[in-house]
């Protein structure tokens, strides 16, 4: 597994809302690893993060930290 994939399942799992990955053919929660793996996802693919939960807000902002820190 690739350190930034790991990275991103750690990130996710500091969150208690279900943050979901969602490409125009597939979805999958980000904290797991065979459903973001299985998606496939490439250099300049759109991909949208859905977070739903009690703490939704501070997972989007935590979780698009992490994509402006490491993409």
């Amino acid at each position: 597994m690739g350190d930034l994939l790991r990275s991103l399942l750690q990130k996710a799992q500091e969150f208690g809302s279900v943050i979901t990955i969602h490409t125009k053919e597939k979805s999958a929660e980000a904290t797991k690893i065979l459903g973001v793996m299985g998606m496939a996802i490439k250099c300049g693919d759109t991909i949208v993060i859905e977070c739903t939960g009690g703490d939704e807000e501070a997972a989007c902002a935590g979780i698009k930290n992490f994509f402006e820190i490491n993409l």
